[in-house]
């Protein structure tokens, strides 16, 4: 069974990528969105687990992407609950096979909403300084709609 056959119609727009006690995401046709919201559980999360679930989703997305079914998209990552510190090595690890990845495939824009943990949120800029070499505009943000806005200008 693959991936896609697990993916819950939201609505006519919105389709459920992943969903569990760490990350809610979802894919916005409408406007050409993957929306992460990380959940206050992620003090919990391990790396293993962030790697497989943010590695599955970005899989998922290309492969929609390749497939002609979706164009690429811009990201909101939602981290006001995101309190997972990411390691150095996982930094780079997501450089490598997340970012890397969606640059290849056109993604321009990517929101940040900033997380309410200071040496989580640091940790998060750390990584995007990882890909400063790629074409992905980065732009942090407290505002929910600022964020949505700005990725759709």
């Amino acid at each position: 069974m693959s991936f896609f056959n697990s993916i819950d119609l939201v609505s006519m727009y919105k389709f459920h990528l992943h969903t569990d006690k760490y990350l809610d995401a979802i894919y916005d046709k409408k406007l050409n969105l993957v929306e992460y919201y990380w959940k206050k559980a992620t003090e919990e999360i391990t790396e293993a687990e962030y790697r497989m679930i943010v590695f599955d989703i970005t899989e998922a997305v290309l492969e929609r992407v390749h497939e002609g079914k979706w164009r690429a998209p811009n990201w909101l990552l939602d981290n006001r609950n995101f309190l997972y510190v990411m390691s150095p090595k996982l930094q780079r690890w997501q450089a490598e096979n997340i970012f890397a990845k969606i640059n290849d495939i056109g993604t321009k824009k990517i929101a940040v909403l900033t997380s309410e943990n200071v040496v989580s949120q640091m940790s998060i800029e750390q990584s995007f300084e990882e890909n400063n070499y790629l074409n992905i505009r980065t732009q942090y943000f407290y505002n929910h709609e600022q964020a949505t806005d700005w990725l759709q200008e």
